[in-house]
């Protein structure tokens, strides 16, 4: 292709995919201070009583009294449906994570404590980075919008830099040919 035409395809890029780079540059920025974000985008990690795992109560105990606290604590009609438990051994604690909504409760793995009951804000910026967020809202399986719009903002962004390059390169030698 000609210089023209990778001018043109810009042109007429950019403006449909301005917003989509700068969602996802603000999103991906902010996710990679939610470690750091002192609570406010992921609760801080609590440390239980002990890392001794024999001293740790069973699973499927942890898991009833974090399903009661959710209960207890955000509200009586919310799913306590765990879409995962995050283990940490060095620390005793295990965080449960819930399917249908951001909140997690991190529990003391000897004792059951409830050590922290805490809004995930980092889960909901996650979905809109990777476009995930259209596939909870809409209920879909497999997660067709996010490999799609993953996809096409990733083929676009190589796209718009090795073309970007291209029309540099060409303007850059121009330049140095009329110096």
């Amino acid at each position: 292709m000609k210089v023209k035409t990778y001018r043109k395809l810009h042109r007429v890029l950019v403006p449909v995919l301005v917003l989509f780079f700068l969602i996802v540059s603000v999103t991906g920025l902010v996710l990679a201070w939610k470690k750091h974000s002192t609570g406010i985008l992921l609760p801080e990690t609590e440390k239980g009583a002990s890392s001794k795992m024999d001293n740790w109560l069973q699973l499927d105990s942890l898991s009833t009294i974090a399903a009661l606290c959710l209960k207890d604590s955000i509200s009586g009609n919310i799913s306590a449906r765990i879409a995962k438990i995050d283990i940490r051994p060095q620390k005793g604690i295990a965080k449960f994570i819930f399917e249908d909504h951001y909140y997690e409760i991190q529990l003391d793995c000897t004792d059951g404590k409830i050590l922290s009951v805490g809004k995930r804000n980092s889960d909901w910026i996650e979905e809109i980075h990777d476009g995930s967020i259209v596939d909870r809202v809409f209920d879909l399986k497999g997660d067709p919008v996010k490999v799609f719009y993953s996809t096409i903002i990733a083929l676009a962004s190589l796209f718009m830099s090795i073309t970007g390059i291209i029309i540099w390169n060409k303007r850059r030698k121009k330049l140095n040919i009329r110096k």
